[in-house]
């Protein structure tokens, strides 16, 4: 049986500061720019070193900018729907180590 890659750790998603050395697990793949409407500092496409799936790393603002990496739905980065991945991150946030660990990698 083959054991499933260290990135399905992250789920649906998590914030950046909660995986120990992103660079080692992920590469960058392009950047996309921010989406000033859908309230989006900055965006990226990420894939995994190991198996290669792709994440949508984006920056939005809470009370501080905060950097959340979410598995994306599929590999055609034309088809992704940005807003709706900007939603699963906002259920990606740490609520603190009473509720969620603090390292997923």
């Amino acid at each position: 049986m083959e054991t499933p890659c260290k990135c399905a750790a992250i789920g649906r998603g998590v914030q950046t500061f909660r995986i120990r050395d992103p660079e080692a697990t992920f590469r960058i793949v392009a950047p996309v720019g921010g989406d000033p409407e859908q309230m989006i500092g900055a965006r990226a496409v990420w894939a995994c070193r190991a198996c290669g799936e792709f994440f949508a790393w984006m920056r939005l603002p809470y009370k501080d900018d905060e950097e959340i990496l979410v598995r994306a739905p599929d590999a055609d980065l034309d088809q992704w729907d940005w807003a709706v991945l900007a939603e699963v991150a906002d259920t990606c946030r740490w609520r603190g180590p009473q509720v969620d660990v603090r390292f997923v990698l």
